[in-house]
């Protein structure tokens, strides 16, 4: 039982020790390799003030594996009574334990790192809030025919003090709701130590690397693996994607299929292409988009959402949205030009450069700072 109240306990000592925390709201999303997703931020933040992560406070009390009943039982019937679709028991508890908080701490943000499937009740406490200086903050990372369904009850937004958005496609969204002073683009980091350019080696083959599962065109993808089976049989797919997707490309004999790897593994296969390819639906950041061009990756991707937030033409090819020629095109430009990709290799590299978290991280200080003061 001490073991299980450790981290609230921790937590409470934190609490006690500075005038001013920031708690960050979230969950892990479990596609996400170790050294990706938005949650990274908690490690970078942590070197510039006190941090207290909010996570599931009911689960170290009740057990493990009695919290995962109540969440498969409840979950249909707390997303329905939300009217969020992707609002879960674990969102609920979440709350729970940020609004304990929020109406009797003080000088606090508390930031929701992923609005769309956290945030919904305590903006219902934002008078108590800010008469304790409590401060709430949502970063939201769909584009906005995701958002129009599943944020049904934009009310709600209207209580935040800021949102946090991660591409130029998404702000217009939120400013007809919260208005330009409380909506703030900052783009989403990466970590350039963990992800970095290989020691290239020579190969006959050139090696195109797809990962991903979400707003991924695999349609095109399909389509361009199929074309340049034909007209340019030395290209090579690594396509790394859940099980499910998988399965389209069982017969492709240019394909290689990788599921469920780890971070060591997911780092090789960067480490091992020449160029990075990502056929998308829409977008805003892209989390394999920013690996890769830490990893120096030129790119080839569709010009679609907020890609152009994070690449332009120094690092990589834009084409058309479900145009298999266009992209099957610019991989042959590349595969036949060893120069180009060198050179597009470090442009990539320098524009992941100026996505390190190191440097984002400062700009959600400047933030939760502005709110505060």
């Amino acid at each position: 039982m001490r073991r299980r109240l450790d981290p609230l306990l921790s937590d409470l000592r934190l609490a006690a020790t500075w005038d001013m925390v920031v708690n960050l709201i979230g969950n892990r999303i479990d596609h996400h390799a170790g050294h990706s997703g938005y949650d990274q931020l908690a490690r970078y933040l942590a070197d510039r003030m006190p941090v207290r992560t909010l996570a599931d406070y009911m689960s170290p009390l009740i057990g493990d594996w009695a919290w995962w009943w109540i969440a498969h039982r409840s979950g249909p019937w707390v997303a329905r009574r939300s009217g969020m679709e992707w609002y879960e028991t674990y969102s609920l508890s979440l709350e729970m334990a940020a609004a304990a908080r929020f109406v009797s701490g003080r000088n606090a943000v508390y930031h929701y790192l992923y609005g769309e499937n956290t945030y919904r009740y305590l903006g219902g406490l934002s008078r108590i809030g800010r008469r304790r200086n409590n401060k709430i903050v949502c970063s939201y990372h769909q584009p906005p025919e995701i958002l129009d369904r599943i944020l049904h009850f934009r009310a709600m937004l209207d209580r935040l003090d800021a949102v946090i958005v991660v591409a130029s496609n998404q702000v217009s969204y939120f400013e007809s709701v919260l208005g330009s002073d409380r909506v703030f683009l900052i783009p989403h980091g990466v970590d350039t130590d963990f992800y970095h350019p290989p020691v290239r080696l020579q190969s006959d083959d050139i090696r195109c690397l797809f990962v991903g599962k979400w707003l991924r065109d695999f349609k095109t993808l399909h389509g361009v693996a199929r074309n340049l089976a034909v007209t340019d049989p030395a290209v090579r797919f690594t396509i790394i994607t859940d099980p499910v997707h998988a399965t389209m490309f069982k017969d492709q004999p240019n394909v290689t299929v990788l599921s469920l790897i780890s971070d060591a593994a997911l780092l090789e296969a960067y480490h091992t292409s020449d160029l990075l390819l990502l056929p998308l639906e829409d977008c805003t950041a892209n989390g394999a988009l920013l690996d890769g061009l830490a990893c120096g990756l030129p790119v080839v991707a569709t010009d679609i959402g907020g890609i152009r937030d994070y690449i332009d033409d120094s690092c990589g090819f834009l084409t058309p949205a479900q145009d298999v020629e266009s992209m099957s095109r610019a991989i042959r430009t590349l595969a036949s030009s060893p120069e180009l990709r060198a050179t597009m290799s470090q442009s990539s590299r320098n524009r992941a450069l100026s996505h390190d978290w190191r440097r984002i991280v400062n700009r959600f200080v400047d933030v939760y700072e502005g709110l505060l003061n």
